[in-house]
């Protein structure tokens, strides 16, 4: 039904009425054993096996130098959790109390009072238990955890062919049975931590009669300044009867109700539609193309004017789509949001730490606002991760940031028998249905690079599959990817779209260029120059890449006084086979290497800055792209890696080239023909503003300022030129740098760079002069 809206004044505190559903916290109070432990110690929860041998000093820190090779028997082990709890009397009386456990990880047995309740397989899923006729006023709930390889091995075992399951750095490759993090196995960026525990809060939930267990609202359409809006109930009921709904918008004082609306005993799944008068700043949009409008409200359940349950929802109007249609290059792969094409400007992001238990408020807030402050509208949950925190997703509500969503599945093929499919079929909906609210949420992907692995990376040949063991094999894939995890996106969130891969199509084939996105590798695995990034530009370029060690100061805490990248306290954390020298072959290209540690440092973020740099300019200036995330731009440990910001929140030179190049005004020099040409990028429908030029030694003497008058229409324009001949005529051209800004009444918007000479001759190679180099950037005027 359509409900018209009225917007009047209400008593706010009316519609903060105590709720009837009862939720208890269970994190507080938690003990620990294992098979190395005398008796029980203090635990942490959330948290995990590590994190609570750590805080109890029983192990140091696994993260410090060269430990985590010497503390892999901490996941060869049994853990038990135990938790003492009392429950009163008057939550006791409730028809219907719940155990809940929002993560735990992985294969665990959990007994309340000696009874088995539950046997857990899956540390992606919520966990829900009726213990209404076990539970007491004095309780322990105690929670076996077993070791995730030894529990899995017997599947690896029984399989009559093998997996590829190339990041699992385990003797037995048993990740691939086991629905838990894949980076937890060990990854080219990740060490190996197989970790136990509550990773996720516990809670006892009671109520009686009804209960609203989800509602979310989403936008059907925006037409002629009117959104068009559902809001999607599920309501647990006791028993059948009349039941009265109302949406109460506590910012706007708008009120929606639905009286008397009959539902069964059991589970209600039913919408009330309605439509809003919108104008455009009301709307919901990424940054950079508008407002991030959200509207806070309140659901309420009653029956009979006694209010039975409440729950706030909040969201934003928009309509967000993929746009994957053929064109005369290929297949378009852009983003419209609220009918706009938008230009998607952001980065990978891993967990962004090994133990999940432990990452507070804090560290998300810091991660969002890195993407906020270097311009980003667009991040990608990568899939051998996790899915995130439900903080996460707000903070990328509030701060206009897109979400690319992978499901866990990444760069390996899985064994799917009835047990499995139904388990992931339930990882998915309790991932789909706690996030589907989020405005932020563009789009649902089903897996990393398991598409392109099974057609370019010859697994076939490698493990000696048979034609139906490849048939098998292929069958599940497509069953997982196409069948199952489309079906659940399609009944639990029809507004988001779905594409089963990312790439479709692998770096090294002509269509990864003209269809669907693009994970270009050419650079760093094929070792090509930065320069073919300028060729290697497809229609959306989700992952590419480059390492850079992380600062000296982050390089302390993690491996001490080490001075060399031979020192195994620095090596072990660096978990690409040839990472090392890979940095220094593209370092060579360009630079002289230098022969101690902080400045080898130094300049792998220079090479690493420079590089991707080429790449985040062509994709936002060749018309066919409509995005660049690079990979990656958090750590899950301190580590060398293709961070942008290190594991302790350090940015990297990567950090800030990126911050430039997503800014609104970005200004830029290149070398065409015998000219320095100077262009600028303006993401405003005009610009209007000043260039200044300054041709300087490296000392600052200045042979020349210039003051050009610029107007400039939104996308690329070239601004001014400058003949290198006639630049070349001034002295000592070895030290000359153009350096030029523009500026927007007097204010500096965006400043550059140009070397009379290229970066990577003779005048160009040293540390040193990098270093002057740079310098002259931060000062000069």
């Amino acid at each position: 039904m359509r409900i018209s809206i009225f917007i009047f004044l209400l008593f706010i505190a009316s519609l903060f009425s105590t709720a009837q559903v009862t939720t208890i916290s269970l994190n507080n109070g938690w003990q620990f054993s294992c098979d190395s432990t005398v008796g029980f110690f203090p635990a942490t929860v959330p948290g995990n096996s590590h994190v609570d041998l750590m805080n109890n000093n029983i192990v140091p820190d696994v993260f410090y130098a060269d430990n985590e090779s010497k503390y892999q028997w901490i996941g060869d082990l049994d853990y038990t959790y135990r938790l003492k709890f009392e429950v009163d009397k008057t939550t006791l009386a409730n028809d219907h109390i719940e155990l809940v456990f929002n993560g735990l990880d992985t294969y665990a047995s959990v007994f309340l009072n000696g009874n088995l309740i539950l046997k857990v397989d899956n540390m992606f899923r919520r966990w829900v238990v009726d213990v209404k006729n076990i539970v007491r006023n004095e309780n322990i709930l105690e929670i076996v955890f077993q070791p995730v390889v030894a529990t899995a091995k017997p599947k690896l075992d029984s399989l009559r062919y093998k997996l590829p399951a190339d990041s699992d750095k385990g003797e037995f490759k048993t990740s691939i049975f086991t629905r838990k993090a894949a980076y937890h196995y060990g990854w080219d960026f990740a060490p190996r931590f197989l970790c136990s525990g509550i990773w996720k809060p516990v809670e006892l939930q009671a109520w009686s009669k009804a209960r609203i267990e989800d509602v979310y609202v989403s936008t059907d359409s925006i037409v002629n300044g009117e959104a068009f809006l559902s809001a999607h109930f599920v309501v647990d009921c006791a028993e059948s009867g009349n039941y009265s709904i109302k949406l109460s918008d506590i910012w706007e004082i708008v009120e929606i109700n639905d009286i008397h609306h009959l539902l069964l005993a059991g589970k209600n799944e039913f919408n009330i539609n309605f439509s809003m008068l919108v104008t455009d700043e009301m709307l919901w949009c990424p940054a950079g193309y508008g407002n991030q409008h959200l509207i806070n409200m309140i659901a309420t359940l009653s029956q009979r004017d006694k209010q039975l349950d409440q729950k706030s929802v909040s969201f934003g109007i928009r309509t967000i789509e993929l746009v994957q249609e053929p064109d005369s290059i290929g297949e378009s792969f852009y983003f419209r949001v609220n009918g706009e094409t938008i230009f998607a400007k952001g980065a990978n992001v891993v967990p962004p730490d090994m133990f999940m238990g432990r990452v507070d408020s804090s560290i998300y807030e810091r991660l969002v606002a890195h993407a906020v402050n270097a311009n980003m509208n667009m991040l990608r949950v990568w899939g051998g991760g996790v899915y995130g925190d439900d903080y996460f997703y707000d903070l990328c509500d509030r701060n206009g940031i897109l979400v690319w969503q992978d499901f866990m599945f990444a760069g390996a093929f899985y064994p799917l028998d009835s047990a499995m499919g139904n388990n992931i079929g339930a990882e998915a909906r309790d991932n789909i249905t706690r996030l589907r609210h989020h405005a932020s949420l563009a789009l649902w992907c089903g897996n990393n690079e398991i598409d392109e692995a099974w057609h370019n990376w010859g697994y076939q040949k490698a493990y000696g599959w048979s034609a139906n063991d490849s048939a098998e094999i292929w069958h599940q894939y497509e069953f997982l990817f196409k069948e199952l995890l489309p079906a659940q996106v399609a009944r639990y969130n029809p507004e988001t779209d779905y594409i089963s891969t990312t790439p479709q199509f692998g770096w090294g084939r002509e269509q990864s260029m003209t269809h669907a996105d693009s994970h270009y590798w050419g650079v760093w695995w094929g070792n090509q120059p930065f320069s073919v990034y300028k060729q290697k530009t497809g229609r959306f370029m989700s992952e590419y890449g480059f390492q850079a060690l992380p600062s000296m100061q982050t390089i302390r805490q993690f491996a001490g006084n080490a001075d060399s990248l031979t020192d195994l306290r620095l090596k072990a954390h660096q978990k690409h086979p040839t990472g090392y020298q890979t940095i220094l072959t593209y370092m060579e290209r360009e630079f002289d290497v230098p022969d101690n540690l902080e400045d080898f440092v130094y300049l792998s973020q220079i090479v690493q800055a420079r590089g991707l740099s080429v790449a985040l300019l062509e994709h936002q200036r060749q018309p066919q792209c409509s995005g660049t995330l690079f990979w990656q731009l958090n750590d899950c440990w301190p580590a060398v890696s293709w961070s942008a910001i290190d594991y302790y929140g350090r940015p990297k030179a990567l950090y800030h080239e990126a911050k430039q190049l997503f800014a609104p005004l970005y200004v830029f020099a290149e070398e065409v023909g015998d000219s320095i040409v100077i262009g600028m990028k303006s993401e405003t429908e005009s610009f209007t503003g000043i260039l200044n030029v300054d041709l300087l030694a490296v000392d600052g003497k200045n042979y020349f300022s210039k003051i050009i008058d610029v107007s400039a229409p939104k996308g690329f324009s070239t601004i001014a030129a400058f003949s290198m001949s006639d630049l070349k005529k001034y002295p000592n051209q070895q030290d000359l740098v153009l350096v030029f800004s523009l500026s927007e009444e007097k204010i500096v918007a965006s400043k550059n760079i140009f070397t009379i000479m290229p970066i990577g001759s003779a005048s160009w190679r040293t540390v040193e002069r990098m270093r002057l180099l740079y310098q002259l950037l931060g000062t000069a005027n």
